[in-house]
């Protein structure tokens, strides 16, 4: 790497040092490696030289962009740790405290009604009995000799 690439790549690492937050990591990160970054500024250039320094220019520049963001990336997980951390540590949960209670739920309204008025009626002596919901064919013909044919029975009747 060439001298200014050396300085580049020292500013980056003061700069980096400073930073103490991923917010702080980001900027840098575009500062450096944005669309219009230092770096990428550096590979625009690269179209003005001669071929043969095309290549070790190109070369050492991708190799600082290669530095840089491995740099980066080393901050981004310490960061990402450290807050991931101290967010773990504001968060901590007492397990020796007593739970929260949670209520069991109560009956729909239609059904607290339906309950009462079976209460009424049963005060007043009726009884409540249960039943099919729906009734089979042989009740409701064969028992009642109703004939196969008998128009009752027809489906659009039913």
């Amino acid at each position: 790497m060439s001298d200014s690439h050396e300085m580049l790549l020292n500013q980056f690492l003061e700069e980096k040092e400073k930073a103490n937050s991923t917010d702080a990591l980001e900027t840098l990160r575009v500062k450096y490696l944005g669309k219009k970054g230092e770096v990428t500024e550096l590979l625009k250039g690269l179209g003005k030289l001669p071929i043969d320094e095309k290549k070790i220019v190109g070369a050492a520049i991708n190799e600082l962009k290669a530095k840089i963001q491995k740099s980066i990336e080393e901050a981004m997980r310490f960061f990402a740790l450290k807050e991931q951390n101290a967010k773990l540590n504001s968060e901590k949960v007492d397990i020796t405290m007593p739970g929260t209670f949670v209520s069991p739920g109560s009956l729909h309204p239609v059904t607290l009604i339906a309950n009462e008025v079976s209460e009424i009626f049963l005060s007043m002596g009726f009884f409540i009995t249960d039943g099919p919901e729906i009734e089979e064919e042989y009740y409701n013909f064969e028992a009642l000799n109703v004939p196969k044919h008998h128009p009752a029975r027809d489906m659009q009747d039913t």
